[in-house]
């Protein structure tokens, strides 16, 4: 009886600590600090950005590949202000880097942002055209904070009256 008890207890402790080096394991990994549902307020129309960062391949084969979902309350270029905003990222440190070569006159920080806007007669449930390629934004993390800065719309031809310039969110982070 003392022996069953005896192995028992010692089943238990062993797999008490593997549990516990693997959840040690799981929030130690770099990805981890990206990973989750944020949210933030847009500095250039005060709508409400939802942020989407999700692993890229949830099985893990590729550590640090993270996919980006943007969500706003409006975009300006989506007339009637419907659309997402999409984006591939790597994760080096307290940064979110680039996939692939960098563009001229770009650094591995500047991940770029495809916006898509939904169908303008609004039955498309997926996102229709690509309106913009252009958009790099910088990401890091402050503390409990995700840091957005970039370069919105500078120079783009087909949006004359965008307000362009520096812009700088800070997103906080709502779910894991």
């Amino acid at each position: 009886m003392k022996n069953i008890l005896a192995v028992s207890l010692t089943i238990m402790v062993v797999f008490g600590l593997m549990n516990m080096a693997s959840t040690f394991a799981n929030a130690e990994s770099p990805e981890n600090n990206f990973v989750g549902l944020w949210q933030g307020i847009d500095p250039l129309d005060g709508g409400r950005i939802t942020l989407s960062i999700s692993p890229s391949d949830p099985k893990g084969a590729t550590r640090g590949a993270l996919d980006l979902r943007f969500n706003d309350t409006y975009i300006r270029i989506c007339a009637p202000g419907r659309g997402i905003y999409l984006a591939d990222a790597n994760v080096r440190g307290d940064h979110l880097v680039r996939v692939g070569t960098p563009d001229e006159g770009q650094t591995e920080y500047d991940v770029p942002i495809s916006i898509y806007c939904y169908s303008e007669d609004k039955t498309s449930k997926v996102p229709g055209v690509l309106k913009n390629n252009k958009v790099r934004w910088r990401f890091t993390r402050e503390g409990k904070l995700l840091k957005m800065t970039g370069t919105l719309f500078q120079g783009e031809p087909s949006l004359p009256d965008a307000p362009g310039g520096d812009v700088t969110m800070r997103f906080h982070r709502i779910s894991n």
